[in-house]
């Protein structure tokens, strides 16, 4: 018998249960995200080093997230092991991983992003290196991949919209009000502000669920 409905309800609900524990730090994040890049696109655009900035701040912003994801969901007293550090190397790793695979046919990189979603949980939990974690992920979701492929279309869904949202803008532009730009760049961030946060969250609820399956015991702290 099929167990994929029974992952897939399991990691619905866990998304579910993490999300409503970690509401505040989720709608921060996504506020603040959006919030910044929403100012740099509609103020500074053609401020690359302004860019490169925010990107970096939203970066450990995305790290602090994933911190109290992580507690949120805990079963046990635990960590944090993983620093910012190595979130910042396993990111930049599969970053560029996942990038080439979108660049040349875009279904590479949304598998690699798929298979490594629950890779910064597991760093955060254990500390491995970059390799350790990334394989560790493969490993682990390998028979989880359609549980993982549908609830992935949520966030990815979201990136799809933002990208029409681009097209648009592009097209249609020059005949909008300033008011309707503006509208258009908060949505736009707003949307991807999002889409970062559920990933995070689907990661972080996806590696709780093979903690759960797996009885792995976590570090405990007395």
């Amino acid at each position: 018998m099929s167990t994929a409905p029974a992952a897939e309800q399991t990691l619905y609900d866990e998304q579910v249960s993490i999300a409503r524990e970690s509401a505040v730090p989720l709608i921060a994040y996504i506020a603040v995200s959006s919030a910044v890049y929403s100012v740099v696109d509609a103020f500074y655009f053609d401020s690359d080093g302004l860019y490169f900035f925010t990107a970096f701040l939203v970066w450990g912003l995305g790290y602090v997230l994933l911190v109290k994801l992580m507690q949120a969901s805990a079963r046990y007293a635990e960590g944090p092991m993983g620093g910012i550090g190595g979130y910042f190397a396993l990111g930049l790793v599969a970053s560029i991983a996942i990038g080439v695979g979108l660049v040349v046919l875009i279904i590479p990189g949304l598998y690699l992003l798929m298979r490594w979603l629950p890779a910064y949980a597991r760093y955060y939990a254990k500390a491995d290196g970059v390799t350790e974690v990334l394989a560790w992920s493969w490993r682990e979701t390998e028979e989880r991949q359609m549980p993982l492929a549908l609830a992935l279309m949520g966030p990815i869904g979201l990136y799809c919209v933002t990208f029409g949202i681009i097209f648009w803008q592009e097209f249609a532009m020059e005949h909008w009000s300033d008011t309707a730009i503006y509208a258009s760049i908060v949505a736009l961030n707003l949307l991807a502000s999002i889409a970062v946060a559920w990933m995070q969250l689907l990661g972080v609820a996806a590696y709780r669920v093979i903690e759960l399956c797996n009885a792995e015991p976590v570090d405990v702290f007395e």
